[in-house]
């Protein structure tokens, strides 16, 4: 059972091989129909050219900060949302999301959409192509603060990138099969964090091996050696509240979690997703009143995520009943808890 483990794991973590790599010339988006902002086009300036759905919650989650991307670069860099959704569908969104989505959103063909998705799972995905055309970085748009801010000031490393990209797909190789090498996996991860001290992907390997090998101090250690000053906000607290959910006890390291959590709301204090995650730790830890006092702020901060946030404020509200009861010994009858979120 082992093996399938660490390859249903590494398959989430690094999908299958992609089509559009770093250094790859990036597809025309002429046959984008676009819903709002002007027509974009590669290849004419620094773009970021980013998918996601309406649906998919870590994409919601994503658009202020590219809005916020799009009003720090102003007309040096164009922002751009793709889905493949119908217009029934994005359109309404984009009107309800007003100006928190502030930036140039269009809907793909199926041959836009593949040349630059093929072999890639998940989403939001982005690409940062430089004034050239070409693709210099690809990943989850919250890891792309770094490599932006250096494409705008002409300080982008393009050899390292490359390096980088080399390392990625050997670290790609080394995982393939049914008979991973975890060993010159990790050796591989190393070199990679010596390049990219805050790789995405070595990262997310590396925990993932950490989980297949059972071994605990590997998560931990992955997670202490981080430098807290270059990790971005979303990642930190997706670090968070995968500690706050795994499974498996020994795994969670809650006070690695609530320091990267902690991290995540210095850098964005009014993010609800971020409260969110810090709830689940005082929850984690059943200190509820805190947990209570957290999801509250997440749910008047919070615009689009009110409901499912409100509904884990009433399973915490219902645990506090729950241990209220059994701290008075049993004498009155015990409240049932809500269903989990």
């Amino acid at each position: 059972m082992r093996p399938f483990t660490i390859l249903a794991l590494l398959f989430v973590v690094l999908g299958q091989a992609v089509a559009l790599e770093v250094g790859q010339k990036a597809p025309s988006l002429a046959k984008v129909t676009w819903m709002k902002g002007a027509a974009v086009e590669t290849g004419t300036a620094i773009t970021v050219v980013e998918f996601w759905a309406t649906w998919c919650g870590p994409c919601r989650t994503s658009i202020p900060h590219l809005s916020e991307l799009q009003k720090k670069y102003q007309d040096k860099v164009r922002i751009v949302g793709i889905s493949n959704e119908d217009a029934d569908t994005v359109k309404p969104f984009i009107a309800e999301m007003g100006a928190k989505m502030d930036y140039h959103v269009g809907i793909a063909d199926v041959m836009t959409y593949g040349s630059y998705m093929e072999g890639i799972d998940g989403i939001p995905h982005a690409f940062v192509v430089d004034a050239g055309g070409m693709v210099v970085w690809r990943g989850h748009p919250s890891s792309m603060d770094a490599v932006l801010a250096q494409v705008v000031s002409g300080t982008f490393d393009a050899k390292k990138a490359g390096a980088i990209a080399t390392a990625e797909s050997e670290l790609q190789r080394l995982l393939q099969g049914r008979a991973p090498d975890i060993a010159q996996a990790l050796k591989k991860i190393d070199e990679l964090l010596a390049l990219d001290a805050v790789n995405t992907q070595a990262i997310s390997v590396r925990l993932a091996i950490g989980k297949y090998e059972e071994d605990p101090q590997l998560i931990r250690e992955t997670l202490t050696r981080l430098p807290l000053k270059e990790l971005p906000a979303e990642f930190a607290n997706s670090l968070a509240f995968a500690r706050a959910t795994d499974p498996e006890l020994a795994n969670r390291h809650l006070d690695v979690a609530m320091t990267l959590v902690n991290h995540a709301l210095t850098l964005e204090p009014d993010h609800p997703g971020f409260f969110d995650t810090k709830a689940r730790l005082f929850a984690c830890l059943g200190l509820m009143d805190q947990a209570i006092a957290w999801q509250e702020r997440a749910i008047a901060k919070s615009k689009t995520e009110r409901a499912d946030l409100a509904t884990t404020l009433a399973y915490y509200q219902s645990v506090k009943k729950l241990a209220a009861t059994l701290a008075n010994d049993g004498k009155t009858p015990a409240p049932a808890p809500a269903t989990v979120p």
